[in-house]
């Protein structure tokens, strides 16, 4: 019993004071990723995590107009195209 006691006491003073360290420095939201991230079973990231984080509006401000390209928006999609965003499940084009 001896012998367990003392790496779990370690471990716990480690991970206590990375956690510290963590808020101290200003960089608790690694701990807040993880939570929302890996607690939940996922090894990645997802478009709609957003939500879970606090996000600031950032309005726009006096906007100008890009030209276009001659063949804007002209181009037509493949059925390769299609086929690879079907097979992916892409969410834009």
């Amino acid at each position: 019993m001896k012998y367990v006691k003392k790496p779990v006491k370690w471990l716990l003073i480690l991970l206590g004071l990375t956690i510290a360290i963590l808020y101290i420095t200003d960089t608790d939201y690694l701990i807040k990723a993880v939570r929302t991230i890996y607690m939940r079973g996922y090894t990645t990231a997802f478009l709609d995590d957003y939500k879970r984080f606090d996000n600031q509006i950032i309005s726009n401000g006096t906007s100008q107009s890009w030209p276009n390209h001659v063949d804007y928006n002209i181009a037509q999609e493949t059925d390769a195209l299609k086929k690879t965003n079907s097979e992916y499940g892409t969410v834009a084009y």
